[in-house]
């Protein structure tokens, strides 16, 4: 590259003047370089395939317990009206499961809508703002969130599950989603949901449609690992249990064990050593020898400001071009050059989004308040309306539950006016995020770890904070998402109100001068750093276009 690009870095990189910069990587730590990097990939293993073919089990719906009439093997004569259409940002198009019941899939695709116009394919997520839930009578039509992505979502051992961590392993996740409102089931029916679930199992001959090449083999051979089936259908030991000698609940735990490994092994493309590879940005790293994880001990922001400076001193770059790769579920070339390297650099830099999305997981897997619920408040409302909205303290909440708290098993009639989407006919309705988990006494599991990630996100010391303090301190929070294969995840944020990366960067621009003016309700400290301007937008918008994958 020219002399005046690598002048140009130089002068980038002062933003880092301010940041302590960790020792150097020596030799024995490089990454994999392309000649070295293995695909490890196991798309066809057979807990991917019989856990795929469970996360697409329309049966076990309340839409198909209710209509089946009692022939679980039968195909519904008419579907369940919530999937008869998939709303986009574009408008409504065809749904792939039309005539069907919901599933997990309906609201986590990958390759179902590819071939349907106005769709393409998901990294499971949706095409919604708000997913579509069926109608139960009691109000409620749509999630309260945009459908998060689900690939890498427990990579990091100290991870949270949902957007406001509800969840604290995939296990509670796939119970609750199996049990719960998105398919159809209200609180006090869970028991109901699991008889059925056992049902389905058992009397399952392996001839109701699916869309995996599993059709034909019963739930019965599959979870029993039977020798007669093909070795690539056979599931691993640890996975296996036999279905007749199982009470229903050990049929419930062993089919939400399954689906849980099969959560699990979703992930981006990765080497042998664990190192991400198929994004424009991975193939530069290794095309360059620069490190593609942080070292042990080093802290992931620190890492990527490591990597900004290495970039700045090298002197000479490889740059990722359309001989490197290429894209076919993505309208972009597959390019890491000049304009990816300076946004890149940005990023890491003066831009302030590190902060938060550090590399290479592009997350921090915590929680933040970065203003997207208060900005989709006063956009229902008016300007500052959700600076005014009355919150209770914790004692207040908690002996209110009925409004306040959503509605669980113990709290069947809880109306959650904090954990809803906003709308002119209530004007309680907003999302406070974290503030509707956190001592919530209905959900137990996640506190101990949650308290701490609230903590870490407030810049606090937990051990002298009380419960009153931290609580008000998670309003608004929201788990860190990804910002790897964006391309396949809009609309973005957890309101779903974002359509491109470019509103997305106008977004933090706002936010962020929200934050340092004083105006933005209970801000996250980081957000003050952000600085992003309008120079910046392209290239910061082409480097994370680069984060993009093929994902399928």
């Amino acid at each position: 590259m020219r002399s005046a690009f690598f002048a140009l870095l130089v002068l980038i990189a002062i933003s880092f003047a301010e940041v302590r910069y960790c020792h150097a990587m020596s030799a024995t730590q490089k990454a994999s370089t392309l000649d070295t990097a293995v695909d490890d990939d196991d798309d066809d293993s057979p807990l991917k395939l019989v856990g795929e073919r469970l996360f697409r089990e329309t049966r076990f719906s309340q839409f198909f317990y209710s209509h089946s009439r009692k022939s679980l093997n039968q195909v519904l004569s008419k579907g369940d009206p919530v999937v008869e259409t998939l709303d986009t940002i574009a408008g409504k198009i065809q749904n792939p499961y039309r005539g069907q019941a919901i599933s997990c899939a309906g609201c986590h695709f990958v390759e179902q809508a590819t071939d349907i116009r106005g769709g393409g394919s998901r990294a499971y997520t949706d095409f919604s703002r708000r997913s579509a839930i069926p109608n139960r009578g009691d109000g409620l039509f749509e999630t309260p969130r945009n459908s998060p992505i689900m690939v890498g979502s427990t990579a990091n051992p100290n991870y949270f599950l949902h957007d406001d961590g509800e969840f604290e392993s995939p296990e509670d996740l796939v119970r609750s989603s199996y049990f719960g409102r998105n398919l159809g089931w209200l609180p006090g029916e869970g028991g109901k949901a699991a008889a059925h679930m056992a049902a389905v199992i058992r009397q399952d001959d392996g001839s109701f449609p699916t869309e995996t090449d599993l059709k034909g083999y019963s739930y019965k051979k599959l979870l029993a690992g039977d020798p007669s089936l093909p070795a690539k259908f056979q599931i691993p030991e640890e996975y296996r249990f036999d279905v007749d000698q199982s009470t229903d609940q050990q049929v419930v735990d062993g089919v939400i064990h399954l689906v849980a490994g099969y959560l699990n092994s979703l992930d981006f493309k990765k080497d042998k050593d664990g190192n991400y590879r198929g994004s424009p940005f991975d193939v530069f790293l290794r095309k360059n020898n620069l490190p593609q994880r942080p070292n042990q001990g080093e802290g992931a922001r620190d890492y990527t400001v490591r990597l900004a400076k290495m970039i700045v001193q090298m002197k000479s770059v490889q740059p990722v071009t359309s001989a490197d790769g290429s894209f076919t579920l993505h309208n972009q070339d597959f390019t890491f050059s000049e304009d990816e390297i300076r946004g890149f650099l940005i990023f890491a830099g003066r831009g302030g989004c590190a902060e938060c999305h550090s590399a290479p997981d592009f997350t921090d897997h915590v929680f933040h308040n970065n203003g997207a619920s208060q900005l989709d408040y006063d956009d229902v409302h008016d300007s500052g309306a959700f600076m005014r909205l009355p919150v209770p303290t914790l004692a207040q909440r908690n002996s209110q539950a009925a409004l306040y708290l959503p509605a669980s098993d113990a709290n069947p009639t809880g109306q959650g006016v904090f954990r809803h989407a906003p709308s002119t006919a209530n004007a309680m309705y907003a999302d406070l995020g974290v503030w509707n988990i956190f001592g919530n006494p209905d959900m137990p599991r996640p506190q101990a770890l949650m308290r701490k990630a609230i903590c870490y996100s407030m810049q606090i010391d937990c051990d002298r904070a009380d419960d009153e303090t931290i609580l008000a301190g998670s309003l608004g929070m929201i788990k860190t998402p990804t910002l790897r294969d964006l391309g396949q995840t809009a609309p973005y944020m957890h309101t779903g109100q974002i359509d491109t990366i470019a509103d997305a960067l106008i977004f933090y621009m706002k936010t962020s001068e929200m934050s340092r003016m004083g105006v933005l309700r209970n801000s996250d400290p980081r957000m003050k750093m952000v600085n992003i301007t309008a120079d910046d937008m392209s290239y910061l918008e082409k480097f994370l276009k680069s984060l993009n994958e093929d994902y399928d």
